[in-house]
C-alpha cells in the first residue's frame, strides 16, 4: 500500500518531522531545486522517506 505524503509547510509540522527523523534508522532524501531566473540554484523541494512515510518539505 502507498502512503499518501505528509506536506511540511509549517514550522510546527518541520518540528513534528524532526522528532521522527531523529529515531529514525534509515532516512531516504531527495531534492529538487529551481533555477528560472539566476545561476545559483534554489532549493524546491525535499522529499523525505521514512519507514512506510513519505514528507514533502516546501522551502520556498
Amino acid at each position: 500500500m502507498v502512503s499518501i505524503p505528509g506536506w511540511i509547510d509549517h514550522q510546527t509540522h518541520l518540528d513534528a518531522l524532526t522528532d521522527v527523523l531523529t529515531d529514525a534508522p534509515l532516512i531516504g532524501l531527495d531534492t529538487e531545486f529551481v533555477r528560472v531566473s539566476t545561476f545559483h540554484p534554489k532549493p524546491g523541494l525535499i522529499q523525505i522517506a521514512v519507514d512506510e512515510d513519505a514528507y514533502l518539505i516546501d522551502p520556498l
